[in-house]
């Protein structure tokens, strides 16, 4: 990676920032159009929701979609970041008490009641590793690929099986999608004809 490739030049006010990593998935995915920023800071957290609440505001409580929201969970952050920390070190510059997502999501909702507030997620366990720390967290729906990738490949067998985990927790709150705007190709051009009318 070029140096280059680690500066960020602000389009508020010109400043100019230097920064260690990319954004970074579960499996070592590295985008390579997105900045990491280090939520175990405390300023950087502070400064996240003055941001997220500025976008609440814009849209008078109405909703706000948290794109790879897992990503950014303190246990997420602890492994994919700092596990070369041990519990306690981490404790300390990350306190669990302080943990982002437990403080924002009521605060967010005691201003605006009706805010609709949904986290996507990616890849892994769709239930256990990512929907149902989402739903946990507070966030009222859980948006997830698992459904997307398992009809585009025709594999029957994992939707059923997809299905069948999302019905046993009694859980209500997963979208589910076959095109969005991160798949460049319709879902019915991945498809032969049958199948294809099927997920029309």
């Amino acid at each position: 990676e070029s140096k280059l490739s680690r500066v960020f030049v602000s389009p508020d006010d010109g400043k100019v920032y230097y920064f260690g990593n990319y954004g970074k998935e579960a499996g070592g995915v590295r985008w390579s159009d997105t900045i990491q920023l280090d939520q175990a800071k405390k300023a950087t957290r502070e400064w996240l929701k003055e941001q997220i609440f500025k976008i609440a505001d814009l849209t008078k409580g109405g909703g706000i979609r948290v794109d790879q929201a897992y990503i950014t969970f303190r246990d997420y952050i602890r492994a994919n970041w700092y596990g070369h920390l041990s519990d306690e070190a981490f404790e300390e510059i990350y306190p669990a008490a302080e943990d982002f997502w437990a403080n924002i999501v009521p605060e967010l909702k005691a201003k605006y009641p009706n805010i609709i507030l949904l986290g996507e997620g990616y890849g892994g366990d769709v239930y256990e590793s990512q929907g149902k720390p989402v739903l946990e967290y507070g966030f009222d729906y859980y948006y997830e690929k698992q459904f997307e990738r398992f009809l585009a490949a025709q594999n029957v067998d994992a939707l059923k099986v997809l299905l069948q985990i999302i019905s046993s927790t009694g859980e209500t709150q997963y979208i589910k999608f076959v095109e969005n705007h991160d798949i460049y190709s319709r879902i019915m051009t991945r498809l032969p004809e049958a199948a294809a009318k099927a997920a029309a």
